[in-house]
């Protein structure tokens, strides 16, 4: 796994993009160390049809 980002590092380490009926997520992973290029990780997802209703809290 990739170290974490130090305190107050806000840079942009991935990104969401629609393709179609699905979202595909990509996440920076790190330099691969056998080839010593960037590497990343890649998943897709159906997107939603509808918003999901909020939940109340219990008091």
């Amino acid at each position: 796994m990739s170290e974490p980002a130090a305190k107050g590092d806000n840079r942009k380490r991935g990104n969401i993009r629609q393709r179609g009926k699905s979202l595909q997520v990509r996440v920076y992973a790190g330099i691969d160390p056998m080839i010593g290029r960037q590497s990343s990780s890649l998943r897709r997802s159906r997107a939603p049809t509808k918003p999901h209703p909020a939940r109340r809290r219990k008091s």
